[in-house]
């Protein structure tokens, strides 16, 4: 099983019918190359700088490398260019981890479009993976609510690519069955 959330139905076995193994953080060498393996280019200066900036979190450094590569044409130095940590908004308690990948959702969230924010909004609403049908009547919903014109809201067509370029992503995740796709 995998969970980034504690299992707590499991607690009682803990130790003895199962076995927690953590793995947020990577080695340095395995940070270097799940970047690479996404597309970012450079040598071991420059992934140590981005190990240095953004740590070993597994799912920062996914991120960061998909977002580096889709735009940013896989340049390490760009990276500068995502909001620096001081703007990065979270309480104080807030650990460095967590803003180093507020850091890197921030810039995505400067360079999706319109639609994309929408989505990732409707589908924050919801704690359990949402079905598509279900998902497209709360777009539906919304965008009627909202008085938008057919012309600006998303056609079930591009919901669909829209849900799947986030997926690509791997801002949203898809789980499909038979008959449904549920995405969260």
């Amino acid at each position: 099983i995998t969970s980034r959330s504690p299992l707590t139905d499991l607690v009682e076995w803990r130790g003895s019918r199962y076995h927690e193994l953590d793995v947020d953080d990577l080695g340095k060498r395995s940070a270097q190359t799940l970047l690479r393996k996404l597309g970012v280019h450079g040598g071991t200066v420059a992934m140590n700088m981005l190990v240095k900036e953004y740590g070993l979190h597994a799912l920062t450094l996914d991120l960061l490398g998909r977002l580096l590569v889709e735009y940013c044409n896989g340049d390490p130095a760009r990276s500068r260019e995502l909001p620096p940590l001081e703007l990065a908004v979270g309480s104080g308690s807030v650990d460095k981890q967590v803003e180093r990948l507020t850091r890197v959702l921030r810039a995505y969230e400067v360079r999706l479009d319109a639609v994309e924010l929408d989505v990732l909004q409707y589908l924050s609403v919801f704690r359990r993976p949402v079905s598509f049908s279900l998902l497209k009547d709360v777009v539906v919903h919304v965008n009627q609510k909202l008085g938008r014109t057919e012309r600006n809201r998303p056609e079930e067509r591009d919901l669909k690519t829209c849900l799947h370029a986030l997926v690509d992503r791997r801002l949203v995740n898809l789980e499909t069955t038979e008959s449904e796709e549920f995405y969260s």
